[in-house]
């Protein structure tokens, strides 16, 4: 089974949120990263596109509906937007968020790495560690990205790439893989 931007289980949520965000057709097609969540494909969006007080009024529905919205809102084309969402996003700790902090590892803006890196003690490492289980190739991408985002925008300032929020975040994250149950096999 496949779900655009959130699992299947959310789906009677997140059709009506999507839809007053994003529109009829909220998403152009091809432009998703694929996640495994509990086992189900989920397509994420790489970017959105919607105003930042449609964005607001959603988030400020609250519940899971305010959720989601955050969660779309860390995709939105605005790196400020993705910023302000994705501060929200670590002070909760639904399982079906995490795929939406651990892109933002991957991406360019440093700011928004120095957030996630200072939250990880708090997070519920257990929804971290099944996550990058399910994940392992989309983690090792991840990591891959952010070494090369240091490489072409931050090398002249930081000198080793260790010293990178985002590789220091994605290095503790590692750590965190023993926390994880082992995936049955054949899955």
């Amino acid at each position: 089974m496949e779900s655009i931007a959130f699992p299947s289980c959310l789906a009677d949520v997140a059709h009506p949120v999507t839809k007053r965000m994003l529109g009829p057709k909220p998403f152009p097609p091809n432009v998703f990263f694929p996640v495994v969540l509990d086992g189900e494909i989920v397509q994420i969006p790489y970017r959105i596109y919607c105003s930042k007080f449609t964005l607001l009024r959603n988030v400020l529905a609250g519940g899971v509906a305010g959720t989601m919205a955050l969660c779309l809102g860390s995709r939105h084309h605005d790196g400020y937007v993705r910023e302000r969402c994705v501060k929200k996003l670590l002070e909760l700790d639904d399982e079906w968020i995490v795929p939406y902090v651990i892109q933002l590892l991957g991406e360019y803006v440093m700011e928004i790495a120095q957030h996630i890196e200072r939250a990880l003690p708090a997070l519920r490492a257990e929804h971290y560690a099944k996550f990058l289980s399910e994940n392992e190739d989309y983690f090792a991408k991840t990591e891959s990205r952010a070494i090369s985002y240091w490489n072409v925008y931050y090398r002249y300032r930081i000198k080793y790439r260790q010293e990178v929020p985002a590789i220091r975040a994605i290095a503790a994250l590692k750590r965190l893989r023993w926390l994880a149950p082992p995936i049955p096999p054949g899955r």
